[in-house]
């Protein structure tokens, strides 16, 4: 808790005591103790100490405590003028765990004394379920699927909706686009545990939470228009179909949950699934709905994705293919009730694909069309290439009841020019994958072909000979070395080859004398009594034939020799600046040196120096007019896909935008929001629109210090491409910019600028 307060406090949250007190009532966390050296575990006194009997009783006891606070604070809050005083018992919650989001050890402590706690866990769904924000930030903590920490965040979360109905009815209740693509990023995590955990839920809760009406279903249904593949959740869908097909147990809990569901909404997901078609339900607007708010009626019917089903093929396989198929008994048929895992998974989904009668169902051949077709440039896609290999040994090795004539009349069927081909899902980039360009050969030792410059051939650790690259050696000419001693004509190249050079030829043997310390060698002689010897003077360590010169000391004359102040006033100096001159040392005045004296803003600015607050220094005086938000965390209500994030309105690079997700009203309205974590000081708004993409009518909100949002500007008139928005001071934690009205599909924004 001490760690938690200090996190806290160092955020500038000011008024967090009181929630973190009341938030100690629920804990009890007098018995449990946070370790931020373990990230899965905490230090208990006890064993089970988040779930002992005493502990959930102390936690209940406390969840009272904080429903009775909460209560009280709204009464407060309904007083005349000092409602307006009272705390917002909610929204400091929402403050205090949106800390402990921000450290990962303490968000998986949390969560692990939750899991054994159901009052810990209660206050933790209506903390969510209070404050929005809270769910998006968990949002973005699930899509970062290359952090182990926020791996191991969704690991637990989903484990824990496994272990508790209220939680796993909470998270299907409160999923939207937004949570729904975080969490199939999430399941691409290298462990793939959160994919089984996702696949377990759907199966446990399919007859819930799977219904048309359902939040679950209307998201995973969120396909968009049929001529645009990535207005909805369709690559969300994707991640989902490769993780899932990608795990035997994964894929085995997503089909006993389609099965547990009614024939006809069974019937409706796999069309979807295998068929790209999607029921459209009847929708009946009223005159007014019409008129202002563009509402159109419209007749049940039932609207195919073409494209889609093959995009959703695509990643089925991707992730089979990847995962699955290598443990594959190509010995044995596919059959649910096989021994082998991937044989008894794939006789599954090969019921599905051929009927009793052995006909090739409507899903069998839009699998068996995303083999064939695979866009224009067809049989470059591994994954249909493997299992189109796959199914020609099944069919011929009679694993299958399924013949070559059985398919032959079906090729043309089959066989779709005008398929799209497999795109890159994985990130959301949607890039097409398919290629059948021939690679450019590579310098090797197995294409000696390829190598055709001496220094390809060099780089590949080959030898060129001759202007050919050969893998073998160059012959070369026997040269001067130590067993060609002969060959070496000068004294540096027989020094070279480990020979003598004397009298003109190179030998193996030393022919040279070693002189000595005497007279002609004084610089070999090593001591002082050597050097005497050979009548030389022994200076500095070193031998000469000269006297040693006298070496001058700090006197009257080498003044620049006194290294003390006293040496220096001994010899008749004046130590000045840690140097002694012969001339006094001149007093001090106004410069670079000594800005201390200037006393006016002239001489300081003469003197190079920053006149502020009547003193001066070497420092700029402070400015007020700082952009504050590159500093700020960002917030949206929506975005059109993850390369277009909040994020990007505060990167100082005016190419990246923030797009909202696709408009169909007008009166449709978006925000983006910029929060500090700290008051600051705000006069100035400036707004990039994107081109035209902007907002006709549009406010500018700043939140004060108890989070209470105030309106500094709004217009319903704006048709300019750059808004500046200039208003009186104000403290505020955070702006929050609320857009509506637009003639387009997208409200977009390049940058945003605060001072």
């Amino acid at each position: 808790m001490t760690r938690l307060n200090m996190i806290l406090w160092g955020k500038g949250y000011l008024r967090k005591s009181l929630s973190i007190i009341l938030l100690a009532m629920v804990f009890s966390l007098n018995n449990v103790t946070f370790n931020p050296s373990k990230a899965n575990a905490m230090d208990l006194p006890c064993e089970e100490c988040c779930s002992s009997g005493i502990m959930n009783m102390m936690t209940s006891m406390g969840m009272m405590a904080y429903d009775m606070a909460d209560f009280m604070s709204g009464m407060c809050q309904m007083m005349p003028f000092f409602g307006m005083f009272c705390p917002d018992l909610d929204q400091m919650a929402g403050e205090f765990f949106s800390g402990v989001l921000d450290d990962p050890e303490l968000t998986l402590d949390m969560m692990y004394c939750a899991d054994g706690n159901s009052a810990m866990l209660s206050l933790m769904m209506k903390v969510l379920d209070e404050n929005p924000e809270l769910m998006r930030k968990m949002a973005y903590i699930m899509s970062l699927n290359e952090s182990e920490d926020a791996c191991h965040f969704t690991e637990k979360f989903t484990d824990m909706a496994l272990n508790h109905d209220n939680l796993a009815n909470f998270f299907f209740a409160k999923i939207d686009d937004n949570l729904y693509e975080s969490l199939t990023y999430s399941m691409l995590c290298e462990d793939r545990q959160t994919t089984e955990n996702v696949a377990l839920l759907m199966e446990e809760n399919a007859e819930e939470q799977m219904q048309p009406d359902t939040r679950f279903a209307q998201v995973f249904m969120n396909i968009g228009l049929p001529d645009d593949d990535s207005d909805g959740n369709e690559m969300s869908n994707e991640r989902l179909f490769y993780s899932v097909f990608g795990n035997i147990n994964a894929a085995n809990s997503f089909l006993n949950g389609m099965e547990k569901l009614e024939p006809q909404i069974m019937g409706a997901f796999m069309n979807y699934i295998f068929l790209g078609t999607q029921d459209v339900p009847e929708v009946t607007c009223e005159w007014w709905e019409e008129q202002y708010y563009g509402c159109e009626p419209q007749a049940a019917g039932q609207l195919t994705h073409e494209n889609q089903q093959y995009h959703n093929m695509y990643a089925l396989m991707t992730g089979f293919n990847e995962n699955i198929a290598p443990g594959y008994d190509e010995t044995l048929p596919p059959d649910p009730s096989s021994d082998v895992p991937a044989n008894a998974l794939f006789g599954r989904m090969m019921g599905m694909m051929i009927d009793g009668e052995n006909n090739v169902t409507p899903y069998g051949k839009s699998f068996f069309s995303a083999i064939l077709s695979t866009g224009d440039e067809p049989h470059c896609f591994v994954p249909s290439i493997d299992i189109m290999a796959m199914m020609l040994d099944m069919i011929t090795n009679q694993m299958i009841p399924l013949t070559f004539s059985d398919l032959f009349p079906l090729m043309a069927e089959l066989t779709n020019p005008d398929a799209p081909s497999p795109r890159e899902f994985l990130t959301g980039s949607g890039e097409a994958l398919n290629s059948c360009e021939t690679p450019e050969p590579v310098c090797s030792a197995d294409d000696l072909s390829a190598c055709t410059t001496a220094s390809l051939c060099s780089d590949a650790g080959l030898n060129w000979c001759d202007g050919a690259c050969q893998v073998a050696s160059c012959p070369v000419d026997p040269v001067c070395d130590s067993d060609h001693l002969d060959l070496c004509n000068t004294t540096s190249a027989c020094t070279a080859a480990g020979g003598y050079w004397c009298e003109g030829q190179c030998n193996a043997e030393d022919c040279y004398v070693e002189p000595e310390c005497d007279g002609n060698n004084l610089d070999l002689c090593d001591t002082a009594n050597e050097c005497s010897s050979a009548g030389g003077y022994w200076c500095d360590n070193s031998c000469s034939a000269n006297d040693c010169p006298v070496q001058p000391e700090c006197d009257q004359n080498n003044l620049d020799l006194c290294d003390a102040e006293g040496e220096c006033n001994n010899a008749g100096g004046y130590w000045c600046n840690n140097s002694c001159s012969a001339d006094d040392c001149p007093a001090p005045v106004c410069d670079a040196n000594n800005l201390d004296l200037c006393i006016t803003e002239a001489t300081c600015n003469n003197a190079g120096g920053s006149w502020c607050n009547n003193s001066c220094s070497s420092d700029a005086c402070p400015t007020s007019d700082v952009n504050l938000a590159p500093d700020a965390r960002t917030y949206a209500s929506s975005w059109y896909s993850w390369d277009y994030s909040a994020g990007n309105i505060n990167d100082l690079n005016s190419s990246t935008i923030w797009s909202s997700r696709s408009i169909y009203s007008s009166y449709y309205s978006e925000y983006v929001e910029l929060d500090f974590y700290s008051e600051q000081s705000v006069s100035r708004v400036v707004i990039d629109w994107h081109d035209d993409y902007l907002a006709g009518t549009f406010s500018v909100q700043i939140q004060d210090r108890y989070g209470r949002w105030q309106e500094v500007y709004s217009t319903s008139s704006n048709r300019s491409g750059a808004s500046v928005i200039n208003f009186s001071t104000v403290s505020a934690s955070a702006v929050k910019i609320e857009m509506r009205n637009t003639n387009k599909r997208y409200y977009a924004i390049r940058e945003v600028e605060i001072y």
